[in-house]
């Protein structure tokens, strides 16, 4: 597999169930106008990265972004792309270059 220098990185060592249920959560509660989704802090990095990559996937009508140090590090979704700043530019950046097992994923979970 060749992929992009700054390709997203989806981790592997989620099983398929855990991405399933983290896809399905997102896709759950998406919908334009909804108050923003904070997932709990007792996600691992791993499952942050792939909420992460989701979100990035999906970047032109969602967005997401850590929260809290610690113990209390935790994702927060928005149901609107990011519109100014840094992390938009790396979303964009990303998004034309993720991988196709997200869009696998993306193509079935999160419409």
């Amino acid at each position: 597999e060749i992929r992009a220098k700054n390709a997203v990185h989806v981790p592997e060592v989620l099983c398929t169930q855990r991405k399933q249920e983290l896809t399905d959560q997102v896709s759950e509660w998406y919908a334009p106008g909804a108050q923003p989704l904070h997932f709990e802090a007792s996600l691992t990095s791993d499952e942050r990265k792939f909420v992460h990559a989701l979100c990035e996937a999906r970047g032109d009508v969602m967005s997401s972004k850590s929260e809290g140090k610690g113990a209390d590090r935790h994702v927060v979704v928005y149901d609107k792309p990011v519109e100014e700043g840094v992390v938009r530019g790396v979303a964009e950046a990303r998004r034309g270059i993720l991988s196709k097992r997200v869009d696998d994923w993306m193509a079935a979970g999160v419409q």
